[in-house]
C-alpha cells in the first residue's frame, strides 16, 4: 500500500524481497538436481548401515555376501556422487565419508 499517494511518492508500508527461492532454473538443471538428491538420499542410507556394522565390527568388514554388496553400493554412490552434476554450491560436504 502507498499511504494514500497514487505515484509513489512515500514508501510503501511493505517490502519487497524479491525471489527468496534464489535464481530460477530451467527444467534440466531442475532434474539434474533432483537426480543428484536421490542419489545422495540413496546414499546416506547405505553409508548409514555401511559405517555402522563397520564400527559395530571395530573397522573389520565383515566376511559376508550382503556385506560385500553393500560395500560395493557404498562404494559405486559415492563414487557417483563425486562426478554427479547438481549438487548445491561449489563443495557438497559428505560427512560421512571415513573411507
Amino acid at each position: 500500500m502507498l499511504n494514500g499517494q497514487p505515484d509513489g511518492a512515500m514508501l510503501s508500508d511493505s517490502v519487497y524481497l524479491g525471489n527468496l527461492n534464489g535464481v530460477g532454473q530451467n527444467m534440466e538443471e531442475k532434474e539434474t538436481q533432483q537426480k543428484y538428491q536421490r542419489v545422495k538420499t540413496r546414499f546416506d542410507q547405505v553409508a548409514s548401515s555401511y559405517l555402522g556394522q563397520l564400527k559395530e565390527n571395530y573397522g573389520m568388514p565383515v566376511n559376508t555376501k550382503a556385506f560385500k554388496c553393500l560395500e560395493k553400493e557404498y562404494k559405486v554412490l559415492k563414487d557417483k556422487l563425486e562426478q554427479l552434476p547438481g549438487k548445491p554450491g561449489k563443495h557438497y560436504p559428505l560427512y560421512l565419508l571415513m573411507t
